[in-house]
C-alpha cells in the first residue's frame, strides 16, 4: 500500500497568467516561490507555513481548459518512496508515467484515477 504523507501541490490553469498571480499574491495573501524551469509558463505559491502549494499554468493561446493535456490540472500526493510507489502501482496493474529525474527537482509519477482524473504522486528519487 502507498503511504502518502500530505497533499504536495495542486495545479491549475490560468488564462491570463498576470492576472492569476497577482489575485493569488493580491487576495488570497500566498507566497510566491521559485518554479523550476519548465517549458511551459507558470507561477507557484506556496500556502502559509504548511508547505503546501498551489502551481499556476499558463493555459496555452487558443486552447480551452477542457482540451486537458497530458499533464493538466491535477492535485499530487507525498508519497514517502519511489520505489514501493513504482513496486505497489505494478503490483495493483495501475498504469502511470515516471519522471524520476524531472526538472521539479523531485520524483513525478502520474496515474489517473478510475474517472480519468490525473494524479502525480511526489517524492523523493532516493527514497
Amino acid at each position: 500500500m502507498l503511504s502518502s504523507q500530505r497533499i504536495h501541490h495542486v495545479s491549475v490553469f490560468a488564462r491570463d497568467l498576470e492576472v492569476s498571480t497577482r489575485f493569488y499574491t493580491d487576495v488570497l495573501g500566498v507566497r510566491r516561490i521559485e518554479r523550476p524551469p519548465f517549458s511551459n509558463e507558470g507561477t507557484w505559491f506556496e500556502v502559509g507555513e504548511s508547505k503546501h502549494q498551489i502551481h499556476l499554468m499558463a493555459l496555452p493561446q487558443g486552447s480551452d481548459v477542457l482540451d486537458r493535456p497530458q499533464h493538466s490540472e491535477h492535485f499530487a500526493l507525498w508519497v514517502d518512496s519511489y520505489k514501493k510507489t513504482i513496486a505497489w502501482l505494478d503490483q495493483c496493474s495501475v498504469p502511470y508515467d515516471a519522471y524520476p529525474d524531472s526538472v521539479a527537482g523531485f520524483a513525478q509519477i502520474y496515474i489517473r484515477d478510475p474517472d480519468g482524473h490525473l494524479i502525480e504522486l511526489s517524492c523523493d528519487y532516493n527514497s
